[in-house]
């Protein structure tokens, strides 16, 4: 049998590929239905499936708990009708044109939900736990000042981290363009996963803010500031004094992240596939503030998981699972 006659039989045919597409969709339906623990580290399309599903997840163990419902939702709602109550009382005239200011309003406090709703995701995300087969945890409590001093800072790491490479991969002749995009937009969807695990944070046993923080500091530079803080020889510091700069100042403004950023480089690809299953939630206008309740519940998931998997000893045996409300 020749090389290439190889090379054939080797390949997967259109019916091996039918065949796991559909038993992948029937992982995807039974991650949904019920939580469960991540796949093994190395199986990358089992992972990313995992990930994937969290946020339809999130969504159905939040309608299916009443008390969850209450927590994640009905601040939102009011929300909502206090945005319509302004817009009533607004110069707007006309049906359109009222339509047309409430959708803007809508738009504009979905960007600063998180801060206005920090404190409830937090506590959101920790009663969510008992709901998720996880041990019990208190909620990780900000302040409105230093929620917003922090939504502030990542909008600046977000826009500081990608900006030069797009400008300058941008400026590349034929697909320079694409690629600039594509960047942008694996950088953005990292920062959406980021966001999300950081709503979701929750404070063990005897832990406190402080204590999560100090552990964080121990971590690793984070990848995308790490290369650029790495020791080099004579004459490539020089050289490259920009990227190191840049690196530097990345690595300071978003140390207040280390442990989401490092959960993603422990799974990529599962934190890829929550990624892509929120961002399809949190892009939708409007919705996204009814949506973004249960993308907390789903980060409150992977975050318990994960963290479980990466160090045992920081939870003690999960309590048992509540039982679970109908949703007929």
């Amino acid at each position: 049998m020749t090389d290439t006659e190889q090379s054939y039989a080797t390949e997967p045919t259109v019916a091996q590929l039918e065949a796991e597409a559909r038993q992948q969709l029937a992982r995807l339906r039974d991650h949904v239905r019920e939580p469960t623990p991540p796949p093994d580290s190395g199986r990358p399309v089992d992972e990313f499936v995992w990930g994937l599903a969290q946020p339809l997840l999130g969504l159905r163990v939040l309608i299916g708990h009443g008390d969850l419902f209450v927590r994640g939702l009905i601040p939102v709602v009011l929300f909502i009708a206090i945005c319509a109550v302004l817009v009533i009382g607004s110069d707007a005239q006309g049906f359109w044109e009222s339509v047309v200011a409430y959708y803007g309003v809508l738009v504009g406090a979905a960007s600063i939900s998180p801060v206005l709703f920090c404190r409830n995701y937090a506590k959101l995300a920790a009663e969510a736990r008992r709901h998720l087969d996880l041990s019990r945890h208190d909620p990780y409590l900000r302040s409105y000042k230093q929620a917003l001093g922090e939504t502030i800072v990542q909008a600046i790491v977000v826009g500081l981290g990608v900006a030069p490479w797009v400008g300058l991969i941008g400026a590349l002749p034929l697909f320079g363009g694409m690629w600039a995009v594509l960047i942008g937009w694996l950088w953005v969807l990292h920062w959406i996963v980021v966001e999300a695990l950081d709503s979701a944070r929750t404070l063990g046993l005897d832990e406190t803010p402080e204590s999560i923080e100090q552990r964080h500091a121990t971590l690793d530079p984070p990848w995308y500031s790490a290369a650029a803080l790495a020791k080099l020889r004579a004459p490539l510091p020089t050289l490259l004094l920009p990227v190191r700069l840049w690196g530097i100042v990345m690595a300071r403004l978003g140390r207040r992240w280390r442990g989401e950023v490092a959960l993603i480089e422990a799974r990529p690809y599962l934190a890829a596939g929550f990624g892509v299953g929120a961002s399809l939630l949190l892009l939708i206008p409007v919705l996204n503030l009814l949506f973004r309740p249960a993308v907390v519940v789903a980060a409150s998931h992977v975050l318990g998981r994960v963290n479980l998997e990466l160090d045992p000893d920081l939870d003690p045996e999960p309590e048992p699972a509540a039982l679970p409300q109908s949703v007929d």
